[in-house]
């Protein structure tokens, strides 16, 4: 009996964390082309391409920004990526590039299944945000993919 109520008790747990671990792969292979980075990889780069980063600390982990390659990796407090920033056009993301004119950029952030979170340049798909950064001509400069947080709505 004991048993039983020991494992009636594990067997949600188990479970959440199964289902957790579903919703976090919605990022096929291929759509994030950013030097091979992917979302909540346990990967720890500390050089890419020949560049070392440069950790900052963050609320949520740690940030590791390598500045001549226009990229930014945070790390979660579990060591896993969490959030991808790139600036360089040679990266994409859903098949948006640094560059981009804004209507094309909004046109495949939607056809990717983002929906607008909160702003016209913000978006967001499951446990995923994307934002646009956007200059005063209306190209994009940069993409932020960020995991949601899971406290926050």
């Amino acid at each position: 009996m004991r048993h039983f109520r020991i494992t009636c008790m594990l067997l949600p747990l188990l479970l959440a964390g199964c289902i957790g671990n579903v919703a976090k792969s919605s990022i096929e292979p291929g759509q994030l082309d950013v030097f091979g980075v992917s979302m909540n990889s346990p990967t720890d780069y500390v050089e890419i391409m020949g560049v070392k980063g440069t950790d900052e600390p963050c609320l949520r982990g740690k940030d590791r920004t390598f500045y001549s390659l226009d990229i930014s990796i945070g790390y979660g407090r579990d060591g896993k990526i969490r959030k991808i920033t790139t600036r360089n056009p040679q990266n994409s993301m859903f098949g948006v590039h640094p560059g981009d004119p804004l209507a094309s950029a909004l046109v495949k952030t939607r056809e990717a299944g983002f929906v607008e979170n909160d702003s016209p340049y913000r978006f967001r798909k499951n446990e995923l945000t994307m934002k646009l950064l956007v200059d005063g001509n209306g190209e994009l400069f940069g993409l932020i993919l960020e995991a949601v947080d899971p406290t926050s709505k």
